[in-house]
């Protein structure tokens, strides 16, 4: 079974919005450890279409807004 491994969670939501089957999730060091079944190749396509779409610049934005919130006094 061919494997797709990221850390990144806004690409891994895109990911399963698209219908890709998670196989399994876990924290790691330093971050996220996200493992798709990948045998189509189609999170490899789905992960170029997340870098041309709105959705990278929605979790740009919800990324901003939690440091913003974060940072706050």
């Amino acid at each position: 079974m061919k494997e797709f491994k990221t850390s990144d969670i806004g690409l891994a939501s895109y990911i399963l919005l698209k219908g890709g089957k998670l196989i399994s999730a876990k924290r790691g060091r330093p971050g996220y450890d996200i493992v798709f079944e990948n045998s189509d190749g189609s999170c490899d396509v789905h992960a170029v279409e997340y870098l041309n779409s709105e959705f990278t610049k929605y979790d740009m934005y919800s990324k901003n807004l939690r440091v913003l919130l974060k940072n706050q006094k």
